[in-house]
């Protein structure tokens, strides 16, 4: 059963370029997802010319900002982890202002220290 979850990614991710795979490792756990998320990671699009490298690090930032506010960080954040869609006519999806964004790849996702002293001073 595992070698045909590895087949399955390895079809997925065919035609990516190197350090933008992902590898199942039969020793460890994982959450199965019932459908990948649609769009292009921030990365794709600066290399597409889609998004600057400006705007990317400020999405970025704004991601990082919107995870704080809940309670959280990713330690190893990065525009590969950051989903936009494109709209038939190029531009990207956005609402209020605010790109329209999903997170992806939460291995290092942990609570922050702020969080965390918020939840035992309420005990």
């Amino acid at each position: 059963m595992f070698g045909r979850h590895q087949r399955r990614l390895a079809e997925d991710q065919r035609g990516r370029e190197p350090g933008e795979t992902v590898e199942l490792l039969p020793d460890r756990q994982y959450v199965y997802l019932f459908q990948w998320v649609r769009g292009t990671d921030a990365a794709r699009l600066v290399r597409a010319g889609v998004l600057s490298a400006d705007q990317a690090a400020a999405l970025v930032v704004e991601v990082i900002k919107d995870l704080a506010a809940k309670g959280f960080r990713i330690l190893d954040m990065k525009p590969a982890h950051v989903i936009l869609r494109q709209r038939p006519d190029g531009r990207l999806l956005a609402r209020h202002g605010r790109l329209v964004y999903a997170l992806v790849d939460f291995e290092f996702l942990q609570r922050t220290e702020e969080y965390e002293n918020w939840r035992f001073s309420i005990r």
